[in-house]
């Protein structure tokens, strides 16, 4: 009996010294799920390489989680704003640094294209409401007088 239990633990020791798997310390993660599947992911990554050029710098195998950035400004026109939190849970804050009093409104779109909300918008800093819309990526569209001026991609969780 004791012979069968060393030749076991012998086997387990062999066959757990063999297997390998991926490895990454991150700072955090989850998994989105849908009806149309679901998708682990994680936040944060310990080794990464960079490629430096007279045109710029890539940083290989980075994950970028916070993305607030404007994609376009049409016509030129600059205007000062800023989105927060991104990723947004429950409330996402649109700020004017100036602002005016013009007939601004935003549209805020999902990735097939169908507007989830159009309001306008009536002071300096609006809140716009994301506790009912689905994990996932959202385009927000700030008009002026109709045009969209800027489009913000936004990470709902």
């Amino acid at each position: 009996m004791k012979h069968k239990k060393l030749k076991l633990l012998a086997f387990l020791l062999a066959v757990g010294a063999s297997v390998q798997a991926q490895q990454a310390i991150v700072v955090a993660g989850d998994t989105a799920v849908s009806s149309a599947g679901s998708v682990s992911y994680s936040i944060g990554q310990v080794f990464y390489t960079t490629d430096d050029s007279a045109d710029g710098t890539v940083l290989k195998g980075i994950q970028m989680p916070y993305e607030i950035y404007v994609i376009s400004t049409p016509g030129g026109e600059t205007v000062n704003l800023s989105v927060f939190p991104n990723p947004a849970v429950d409330i996402l804050n649109l700020q004017f640094a100036d602002y005016t009093d013009e007939k601004w409104g935003y549209q805020l779109i999902n990735m097939l294209g169908q507007p989830e909300q159009i309001e306008s918008i009536n002071s300096a800093r609006t809140p716009i409401p994301m506790q009912g819309l689905a994990a996932g990526v959202y385009f927000l569209h700030v008009t002026k007088n109709g045009k969209s001026i800027k489009v913000f991609k936004i990470i709902k969780k």
